[in-house]
């Protein structure tokens, strides 16, 4: 009977490691689909000897309504929800709220705006963004229904813009969404490997391999991350509260990530990356680097589809 019991329990674990299953999206038309956003990060500097942390928090949440199913994708409506930051430093704090109505100052007037727009966005089955429309005049869009100066249109319109253009955001999506590998039917244990750039204020080489870790045919499948980062050694200096500055770091970014077995959106995912090295100080761009600064960032994302 022990012996019946056990080949049983063989079976059962060999039918489970052999099952194969296909990872990519496999949404709906009509359907809308959530991404709930909370990303945590901080960053250590040591400047002439003093430790200063700064700490970080962007949460947001976003609509994707499948308008069209193409041959190879998908055509969906993005619409911003809601959106708010906040920013902790020595002897200063401040939280912006798409959420908070008696708010005056001009950036959480503009979240309020901006939590009703939408743009279009094109995604392949495997995660990878397609193309962007109606995105370049967003910004313009929302100004337009706000009572705003034209100083402080045009200093949130440089803000809003630099971190927000169609690089920027195609490396945002994608470090969450192209996670699939390009085969078709894939077994616990099957690994596959990305190459990517993420545009932040400078240009960050990914290399991320991944790992099908567990399949439920009727929940979830479970994905697991590990690569390393780094920051373009050849990138420009970036101007910066008058002065010019270029980071030079590298790390580590691992994730877990949980998708619908069914639609292929994820349910939760877990992205951390932590950096270290170096930003380069310079008073004019032509001339020498004048301070290195030490640096340590840290950073969490969570991703949940409620």
């Amino acid at each position: 009977m022990k012996k019946a019991i056990l080949l049983v329990i063989l079976l059962s674990s060999f039918s489970v490691f052999s099952q194969k299953v296909k990872l990519e999206l496999n949404l709906k038309k009509g359907e809308t689909y959530l991404q709930n956003s909370n990303i945590e990060s901080l960053v250590h500097q040591n400047v002439n000897g003093v430790d200063v942390d700064v700490k970080m928090n962007i949460q947001s949440l976003s609509s994707f309504l499948v308008l069209e199913e193409l041959e190879n994708g998908y055509l969906t409506k993005c619409t911003i929800e809601k959106i708010a930051t906040s920013v902790n430093m020595p002897g200063n704090s401040v939280t912006l709220s798409s959420e908070d109505e008696s708010a005056l100052d001009p950036t959480s007037k503009f979240y309020r705006l901006l939590k009703t727009e939408s743009f279009l966005v094109t995604i392949s089955k495997k995660g990878k963004v397609i193309s962007f429309e109606n995105l370049d005049s967003l910004f313009d869009r929302t100004f337009k229904k706000g009572d705003f100066s034209n100083l402080e249109a045009a200093q949130l319109k440089q803000i809003f813009e630099a971190s927000f253009n169609e690089k920027k955001l195609r490396g945002s999506m994608e470090i969450i969404t192209k996670i699939f590998p390009g085969n078709n039917k894939n077994k616990i244990g099957d690994t596959w490997e990305f190459d990517y750039e993420i545009i932040t204020n400078t240009n960050v080489h990914v290399n991320s391999k991944y790992t099908l870790t567990e399949i439920d045919k009727k929940k979830t499948y479970t994905i697991e991350g590990n690569g390393t980062m780094k920051t373009d050694p050849n990138a420009d200096f970036i101007p910066t509260n008058g002065f010019y500055a270029k980071p030079n770091l590298s790390g580590t970014i691992k994730s877990i990530i949980s998708i619908d077995a069914k639609t292929g959106w994820i349910i939760k995912s877990t992205i951390i990356q932590e950096l270290d090295g170096n930003t380069e100080i310079k008073t004019t761009p032509e001339g020498p680097v004048e301070m290195k600064v030490p640096m340590k960032t840290t950073t969490e994302t969570i991703i949940t589809d409620i």
